[in-house]
């Protein structure tokens, strides 16, 4: 046999791949084309596969395993041999970590010690059959000097890995002159364990109805004691969500600047407007962690968002109709559309039979 499959994947398929034994799970879209004969051996796939998200669970040394979300937009090309594929995929794990190893001695340094947003970025390139797998550390939400001087603490391939896997092991930055690295052994064995008994706890708390998370991170020679906390719960049939985050420190009596609160923490409420989620409502109140004037004030904001998918402008313009449309008038609607369907599903038989009556009434007249 000579087999063609022309395949439409949709998001409601889930795709596995094992790459570099790390094992990758998504859902995105795309059209692949298969060619197959069994008797030459021939297997072969042609199109592109976006990913619109998923995860990558990555080993490090079979000594920790984190979860990366990958990017939505990632995508998978296919031009002949499955292992052949190019990936093009971006993988993030996100944290909480302080600067001051990095800053030590900038000007930077006063308000270095409390735990920013960071992003630990895997990036799968090349061949599926041999992945190029390459290291990245972001720091979001900075301003563009401090963002300037954690680029130049990072200016090396080898830097940057460093760096990433210590913040995969420790959830912080490594400084050039780290004790820690005379014990690596042991303090590798504690932050696992610690990591394992804060996951204990938090699922123990939680349960169907809501998620508690409960994450302790001791204190080094750099920073203190920090205690990461979280709740999110769905009300009203799952169309209100309430969301809590917030991040306490133990003693700040080690930052330099002491007048800044022991307390970051930040509140989102999302409301469904329709169930379908296209229409919805969210609020937030958060703690200021850039690194400007307003840091440790806090903003509060409230936001109106639209999402509507759609094939082209005509069909669009008639889905935004529709959201204005009163449930009668979609229904009228509806039977129209049927109806002519109906007509046009007609059999030939009676096609041809109403041609003939028209014909013996033009002849008769």
């Amino acid at each position: 046999m000579n087999i063609a499959l022309a395949l439409n994947v949709r998001p409601g398929v889930e795709v596995e791949l094992s790459v570099s034994g790390n094992t990758l799970k998504g859902r995105g879209d795309g059209t692949l084309n298969l060619q197959i004969n069994p008797r030459s051996n021939v297997f072969e796939m042609y199109g592109d596969y976006t990913i619109t998200e998923g995860s990558f669970l990555f080993s490090l040394q079979n000594i920790i395993n984190k979860k990366f979300i990958i990017e939505n937009g990632s995508t998978i090309q296919w031009t002949g041999a499955p292992m052949d594929a190019m990936l093009n995929i971006d993988a993030i794990y996100k944290l909480k970590a302080s600067l001051q190893p990095l800053l030590q001695g900038t000007a930077e340094n006063v308000t270095a010690d409390r735990s920013v947003p960071v992003e630990c970025i895997i990036h799968l390139g090349d061949r599926l059959s041999n992945p190029a797998i390459t290291f990245d550390v972001n720091v979001p939400g900075t301003d563009p000097e401090t963002q300037a001087v954690v680029a130049n603490a990072l200016t090396t391939p080898e830097t940057v890995d460093t760096q990433f896997a210590y913040l995969l092991l420790f959830n912080s930055f490594m400084s050039e002159n780290n004790a820690a690295s005379s014990n690596i052994g042991a303090s590798v064995s504690a932050a696992t364990g610690l990591e394992f008994l804060s996951n204990m706890v938090s699922n123990l708390l939680s349960n169907d109805d809501y998620n508690i998370v409960i994450r302790y991170r001791p204190k080094s020679e750099l920073t203190s004691d920090e205690v990461d906390f979280g709740l999110s719960k769905s009300l009203i049939n799952n169309r209100l969500f309430v969301e809590v985050e917030g991040n306490y420190l133990i003693d700040n009596k080690q930052a330099i600047n002491s007048s800044m609160s022991n307390f970051m923490g930040e509140a989102y409420i999302t409301y469904l407007i329709d169930r379908a989620g296209t229409l919805k409502a969210k609020a937030f109140t958060q703690t200021i962690d850039r690194f400007d004037e307003n840091q440790g004030l806090q903003e509060t904001g409230i936001g109106i968002y639209y999402k509507e998918d759609f094939n082209n402008l005509k069909d669009l313009k008639e889905r935004l109709k529709n959201k204005f449309r009163s449930r009668r008038k979609r229904q009228q609607l509806l039977e129209r559309r049927r109806a002519a369907d109906s007509v046009r599903r007609a059999s030939p038989a009676d096609t041809v039979s109403s041609a003939s009556v028209k014909k013996d009434k033009n002849l008769n007249k």
